[in-house]
């Protein structure tokens, strides 16, 4: 005699980085812009291991320099980071209303070429943490923290992704990863400060 149970589990995430909260809203709210004037502030690498090297772990396809996108809409954008009882979350603003869009989607959305675009950057949206375990996190000594935001939250660059690890984060710096959806061959590098930059 055979039989089978369906035993139903639910798996409950109890993972936190008190630290990266304190970080990211300064303890209650804290604002924070595109570093548009350091290189490689918006970056791209490979998100597979390329001949046994570790170029995985930095943007080693391509790094924007100082000011790069100065003729779009991307350095206008704010992210703003608080705690609201407990919970983190997170606003993207951008008075222009738009957002720049990578290549591949702006044509996906018959959007043109890639650049800024109007698009739904509005609400605030949930902030929570998960593990990071991608080859880049593991070769690259990352911090092993994941940012997801809700609703298609993302940081001001739209490559389909509303996640994003946490390279490193300091009281005036944060340098995240992400992947982009519709390619998981592409990783995104972005680098923010707390201070915008002035041109």
């Amino acid at each position: 005699v055979t039989s089978n149970n369906t035993v139903q589990v639910e798996v409950l995430s109890n993972f936190s980085d008190e630290e990266a909260v304190q970080l990211l809203t300064g303890g209650s709210s804290k604002t924070w812009y595109w570093a548009a004037d350091q290189l490689g502030h918006l970056g791209l690498g490979p998100n597979f291991v390329e001949d046994g090297n570790e170029n995985h772990t930095w943007p080693s396809w391509y790094q924007a320099a100082p000011w790069e996108k100065s003729a779009s809409s991307l350095y206008e954008c704010e992210f703003v980071f608080s705690l609201e009882g407990g919970d983190m979350k997170f606003e993207q603003k951008n008075h222009t209303g738009e957002a720049f869009i990578q290549g591949i989607y702006a044509a996906e959305l018959g959007l043109g070429d890639e650049g800024s675009h109007p698009f739904d950057i509005e609400g605030i949206k949930n902030a929570q943490f998960s593990p990071s375990s991608s080859i880049a996190t593991i070769d690259g000594g990352y911090r092993g923290t994941t940012i997801n935001f809700s609703d298609g939250g993302f940081m001001g660059f739209y490559a389909g992704s509303s996640s994003y690890e946490i390279i490193e984060v300091t009281e005036n710096m944060l340098r995240v990863r992400m992947v982009q959806a519709n390619n998981p061959d592409f990783a995104w590098y972005h680098i923010f400060t707390n201070v915008k930059p002035v041109q």
